[in-house]
């Protein structure tokens, strides 16, 4: 495969890389990931059927998940897995 760099007339083809390829896929599987739990946090359990669900293979998943910096929590036996706090605003009064 290859992309296109530039425009116009300064345009050139250029070769994507199994890194360029495969860096996409990984953001893609994270952003697949915000969006489950930007709805709230998820038993480990449930995210990790839907994840195979969209063929995204559970060591895939866990990288995702480190990328994302989400979070675990062991509740009654089970995993709840949820974004971090947003950091706080500073405050902008000076």
């Amino acid at each position: 495969m290859f992309r296109v760099a530039g425009a116009g007339s300064a345009a050139r083809l250029g070769w994507l890389t199994a890194d360029d390829l495969l860096g996409r896929a990984e953001r893609g599987r994270a952003a697949w990931l915000r969006s489950v739990l930007e709805k709230g946090p998820a038993w480990a359990i449930e995210v990790e059927a839907w994840a195979a669900a969209a063929g995204i293979s559970r060591r895939t998943l866990l990288r995702a998940k480190a990328d994302l910096g989400a979070l675990s929590e062991r509740r009654g036996g089970a995993w709840l897995w949820r974004l971090p706090d947003p950091a706080p605003m500073p405050d902008s009064r000076g």
